[in-house]
């Protein structure tokens, strides 16, 4: 927070994001909302509906790459060999340090992995441009100097 503020401020919706991608999403795309409640497109101002769409989509993407993983995981390691970083912990490290760290970062173990570094890439930059539009909505602009408050806060 302290050395980029606005890479800090970036990731921490992209984070946010993810996580309600990934565990407040429904099976037939609601949100999970606080007390119980949910909220489905059809609640949601139609200018919102493709927001609430995506993060069905980015929480499905997730899931399937999750299950890949771990398939590739158990067969390499049947093997006898060592699984390759997970496509999600790479995605996790471009939503924190931007998609060209993996370049300059990149060990021997995920060398082999090169065609499906593009899917943890792509899933970066869904996960970004959900952020962007998020962050450009007025509701959000309206709010958002309170919200990053209390994360400056937790950072210290």
């Amino acid at each position: 927070m302290k050395s980029d503020p606005p890479r800090a401020y970036f990731a921490a919706v992209a984070f946010a994001i993810l996580d309600v991608a990934t565990t407040s999403m429904t099976p037939d795309g609601a949100i999970r909302a606080v007390m119980g409640q949910q909220l489905t497109v059809q609640m949601c101002p139609r200018e919102l509906q493709p927001f609430i769409l995506e993060l069905g989509a980015i929480g499905s993407a997730v899931k399937e790459c999750e299950a890949e993983d771990n398939a590739d995981a158990i067969e390499i390691m049947s093997r006898g060999g060592d699984p390759p970083e997970p496509r999600m912990e790479r995605t996790r490290k471009m939503l924190v340090n931007g998609v060209g760290y993996n370049r300059r970062q990149q060990d021997d173990r995920n060398a082999s992995r090169m065609s499906l570094e593009g899917r943890a890439v792509s899933l970066a930059n869904r996960i970004n441009a959900l952020a962007l539009g998020t962050t450009r909505l007025k509701a959000f602009r309206d709010r958002q100097n309170d919200v990053f408050s209390v994360l400056a806060g937790l950072g210290t």
